[in-house]
C-alpha cells in the first residue's frame, strides 16, 4: 500500500516507527491473507494536487500498488491557487527572462 500527503503523512519530527505509515502496517496484516508493506510517500508541504501528479508517475512508470491511501487536509486549504507552496518565493528569486 503506499500512503501520499504531505508532513503529517510523511511524520516530520517523530520516528520511523511513529509515522502514520508504520501504525497501519501491522493494522492491515493479515488482510486480505498477503503481506502488507506501507510505503510512506508523505513530503513536506505536499497538498492533493501534487500527490496525485506523484501518483501519476509512479503508475506510468509501472509501479503498481494494491492499494493507496491519500492523507490530505491542512495544506489543501493553503493552495488556493493550486501552486506549490515555495512558488512566490522563486519568483522572488529567479529572474524572469534567463540569461543568454
Amino acid at each position: 500500500m503506499f500512503l501520499l500527503g504531505g508532513s503529517t503523512a510523511f511524520g516530520y519530527g517523530i520516528a520511523d516507527e511513529e509515522t502514520i505509515a508504520a501504525h497501519l502496517q501491522p493494522l492491515l496484516i493479515g488482510q486480505g491473507g498477503r503481506p502488507v508493506r506501507v510505503y510512506n510517500f508523505g513530503q513536506g508541504f505536499y497538498y492533493s494536487s501534487q500527490e496525485l501528479i506523484q501518483f501519476q508517475r509512479l503508475l506510468v512508470a509501472g509501479i503498481r500498488p494494491d492499494a493507496v491511501m491519500f492523507l490530505d487536509g491542512l495544506n489543501d486549504f493553503f493552495h488556493e491557487r493550486d501552486q506549490p507552496f515555495f512558488t512566490d518565493r522563486l519568483r522572488q528569486v529567479m529572474p524572469r527572462d534567463p540569461p543568454t
